[in-house]
């Protein structure tokens, strides 16, 4: 098995209270194929990496995904699944000056819900904003590209439009820290393992609103195609410290297979909620 897949099967697990669910059934509702503990670990890495195409292999290496349920209907099968940070497992206690001590301490058995991570050397709450500087939040990802290919640039997946084409965008410090840390596609947040990346660039290499107002908002600025990775004055590191777990359902409908039975659909996504993770950052340029 290849490195990558290995992977991404260590971060799937199946609750041992789980028994299965029919893989195919007929046309009386009979089941066809069950899936036992093998076949559903299969069935769910296939089924998330059709719905997360590319995108999951940064989505499994960042949490552990455990299936802690399964509800079948009539026609729908839904997976409940836990979505673990990884490397977050010592669980926080509540302190008595929580407003919550009691309840976490009479409920919780005096636990938060969150978990933590010891906090590294000379780490800082906040970046100083410095007026000449300009700022942006990124991903691991991005930030090895930039290592890889010398150059600051953006893929553009999130910009508006044809007059955001060739654009990458900063800010002020504490917006791009936070993008960093929280705002950014879960698939791609700050974790432990691919921890996020705040730089920062002299003001003189961007343009404005003024400079380009169909384009960059207002509070934001840009450069146009790619900017050479020594223009890069300072960096640091969104190091996670706190957080909790995240949940996400699946829905697979059966639908009519042309050799006469029903198998399960690709995935919807019903609800979902992002782990919550706090951080500290860490200067490394």
């Amino acid at each position: 098995m290849e490195f990558k897949n290995w992977i991404i099967e260590e971060a799937i697990s199946i609750s041992p209270s789980i028994k299965g669910f029919a893989l195919k059934v007929n046309q009386n509702g009979n089941a066809l194929e069950y899936a036992d503990e093998k076949k559903i670990k299969s069935f769910l890495k296939n089924s998330m990496q059709k719905y997360y195409g590319n995108e999951f292999e940064s989505l499994s290496s960042r949490y552990d995904i455990e299936l802690s349920e399964i509800f079948e209907g009539s026609s729908e099968v839904f997976f409940k699944l836990l979505i673990k940070p990884k490397k977050f497992r010592e669980p926080e206690l509540a302190s008595t000056d929580n407003d919550l001590y009691d309840y976490y301490k009479k409920y919780k058995g005096g636990k938060t819900g969150k978990y933590l991570r010891k906090n590294p050397e000379d780490a800082i709450k906040e970046i100083p904003n410095n007026p000449n500087f300009v700022y942006r939040g990124m991903s691991f990802e991005e930030w090895e590209n930039i290592k890889k290919t010398g150059f600051i640039q953006s893929k553009g997946a999130y910009n508006i439009g044809d007059d955001q084409k060739g654009l990458t965008f900063y800010g002020k410090a504490d917006t791009a820290s936070s993008y960093a840390g929280h705002f950014s596609p879960w698939q791609f947040q700050t974790s432990r393992n691919k921890p996020s990346v705040v730089i920062a660039i002299s003001k003189n290499n961007v343009k404005s609103h003024e400079d380009m107002p169909e384009a960059i908002p207002s509070s934001e600025y840009a450069h146009v195609g790619p900017l050479s990775s020594k223009e890069i004055l300072e960096a640091w590191m969104v190091v996670p410290t706190r957080a909790s777990f995240g949940s996400l359902d699946l829905i697979f409908k059966y639908v009519y297979n042309k050799n006469g039975y029903f198998e399960l659909s690709s995935p919807r996504e019903g609800s979902r909620f992002t782990p919550d993770v706090s951080y500290v950052l860490k200067k490394i340029i």
